[in-house]
């Protein structure tokens, strides 16, 4: 098989897989289930905290799980329990049955990312086409916008809703299981023959990076859990607030393939840190006024920044430790953390000040903080580079 084809094959494995588990099974199960099933607010928090839950231990098992070889058989494996959780939602109305699915979902989702995010770039990088990478993430704006476009003509019919999602889902688990077909298993790449003692400068630049997407997933989840109930709360039509989900959608698609041309004129550390002012001054068009056009902006902006940011991270990882595909996992179980915690930092947080608005505040002060500490980790990295440029180490 031509290199040219496997790399085909590869990209079309991660976007349809991302397709799958993340932007339909769990942010279009997720805007499901939040409006429209008839459950208390606190058994619909479980659920939520249950799924993400379930990606943060999906992620944190890929660690463990970096020591092994590749198999594309463990991600098919994966792949089809998320579908089965999926299905499983369908044939049950009770709500501690959807706790055990979700989280379930979210254990698979979790497992299926950190595997294609490093299983994909590292064909990608095999075949010379490493700057498809980021493309690979537009799969989950692709999986936002089909399940949106269901919500948004169909917007209180949830059987009907959930027939169309579970559909959308079988159908990118086909295309998934037919682009791995022909694919290779991929080992752990050899790294070091010995043990190599790290400087402090080393352990702090680390520590920096994940805390500052740590941070970046907690600010993300903030906006994307509360913007909704801040828009209907603001007197904003339902079907609307699915049509604001289409163009976060649309950007998440936009942003990861327009990265791959970007990454050839600018540095990856320079495009994150573009990327987190966007993030910011879509957050912000969404305080200084509620009506359709600044919210509409808003959502887009965000789009492009959310899924662009997460894959320029995991891209910049693997630029400094290409060998070292544990990072990636590391970094994403950092980030599952964040997304975990947001909820219920922001719900905490509604309750003592006015609302869904107070969540907004927070999370760009969250991504300040996110700023904060990558810029903390680029200035470390800054000085290392010339220590070692004149001759200190």
């Amino acid at each position: 098989m031509s290199t040219h084809i496997i790399a085909i094959k590869a990209l079309a494995l991660g976007v349809s897989t991302l397709s799958l588990v993340i932007g339909i099974s769990r942010f279009g199960y997720g805007l499901l289930i939040d409006k429209l099933i008839f459950l208390s607010n606190t058994q619909i928090g479980v659920i939520g905290t249950s799924n993400l839950s379930g990606y943060f231990i999906g992620c944190l098992f890929m660690i463990v799980l970096n020591n092994t070889q590749y198999s594309l058989n463990w991600l098919r494996l994966m792949l089809f329990i998320n579908l089965l959780c999926m299905v499983g939602l369908y044939f049950s109305n009770d709500a501690s049955y959807w706790i055990v699915f979700r989280f379930f979902g979210g254990l698979s989702g979790g497992i299926c990312f950190v595997f294609i995010s490093i299983y994909c770039i590292e064909i990608l990088n095999q075949t010379k086409r490493n700057q498809f990478s980021y493309a690979i993430y537009s799969g989950v704006g692709i999986g936002i916008i089909l399940s949106s476009t269901a919500l948004y003509f169909n917007a209180i019919d949830f059987k009907g809703n959930l027939n169309y999602q579970i559909v959308l889902a079988i159908i990118f688990f086909c295309i998934s299981l037919i682009s791995s077909l022909g694919l290779n298993d991929i080992e752990k790449p050899k790294t070091y023959v010995k043990k190599k003692k790290y400087s402090k400068s080393t352990f702090y630049f680390t520590s920096y990076l994940i805390a500052s997407y740590s941070l970046e997933g907690m600010g993300y989840i903030l906006y994307a859990t509360y913007i909704f109930p801040f828009q209907i709360a603001s007197s904003v039509d339902i079907r609307y607030v699915f049509l604001n989900w289409f163009f976060l959608g649309l950007g998440a698609v936009i942003g990861p393939i327009a990265l791959t041309i970007l990454t050839k004129e600018l540095k990856t550390n320079t495009i994150i840190l573009r990327l987190f002012i966007g993030q910011v001054i879509s957050i912000l068009l969404t305080l200084i006024d509620s009506n359709i056009l600044f919210n509409t902006l808003s959502t887009f902006i965000f789009g492009l920044t959310f899924m662009s940011l997460t894959s320029g991270f995991i891209l910049y990882v693997k630029e400094i430790w290409p060998n070292k595909n544990t990072m990636i996992a590391i970094i994403t179980t950092g980030y599952s953390l964040g997304q975990s915690l947001g909820p219920v930092i922001g719900g905490y947080y509604n309750s003592t000040n006015e609302g869904y608005r107070s969540s907004i505040v927070l999370s760009i002060f969250t991504i300040f903080a996110s700023i904060g500490f990558f810029y903390l980790s680029e200035l470390i990295k800054d000085k290392k580079l010339e220590h070692k440029n004149r001759g200190h180490i």
